[in-house]
């Protein structure tokens, strides 16, 4: 899956990947090309409720409310929303894959917070690598691809997801043997 186009899959880190920001995470890929690859952590939550974040852009939020996820180290402060539904929602949407939609537009924003039913999340940062470097940290055996499954990012719990994703693919997490290579 490296010479293929990454785009709406999830990538799943291995043990052997020794980066904090990424131990036992799941990114979903939103972007990537030959420039370098765009991604959310969806299993790693903040303390910060969206309410709050909303509050403080002074934006009403009506949806059920949960914490805003860390979507990775860059960018930290950058808002962004992802949002399960046919067609896009918002202007500003762009397609991760069938049926999912993200946006860092304020008006998205705006718009998705007074959806009261909407399948969405919001994070807080973005994760990204330039060209050819999440290809090499596959090949080195950093990350496992597999295909996104909605429910995982807007039903599961985050602390089932790394485990879940593992099962899409077939692939028990007890069986997952360390290769002594370790990436940072």
């Amino acid at each position: 899956m490296t010479s293929m186009n990454l785009k709406g899959s999830f990538l799943i880190a291995m043990p052997d990947l020794a980066d904090p920001n990424f131990h036992r995470t799941v990114v979903w890929v939103l972007e990537h090309d030959e420039s370098g690859t765009v991604g959310l952590v969806i299993n790693r939550t903040s303390a910060l409720l969206n309410s709050t974040l909303c509050e403080s852009q002074d934006i009403e939020w009506l949806g059920p409310d949960g914490h805003v996820r860390i979507g990775g180290p860059v960018q930290p402060a950058s808002i962004w929303m992802v949002h399960g539904c046919a067609e896009a929602p918002v202007k500003e949407s762009h397609s991760i894959r069938e049926g999912s939609w993200f946006t860092t537009d304020r008006e998205g924003l705006e718009c998705l917070a007074l959806d009261m039913h909407g399948s969405r999340r919001i994070f807080g940062g973005y994760s990204g690598w330039g060209a050819g470097q999440l290809a090499q940290e596959i090949r080195v055996g950093a990350w496992l691809t597999c295909p996104s499954d909605l429910s995982l990012v807007f039903e599961r719990a985050p602390d089932e997801i790394w485990e879940a994703s593992l099962a899409i693919v077939g692939v028990d997490p007890v069986s997952l043997v360390s290769g002594g290579g370790a990436l940072q």
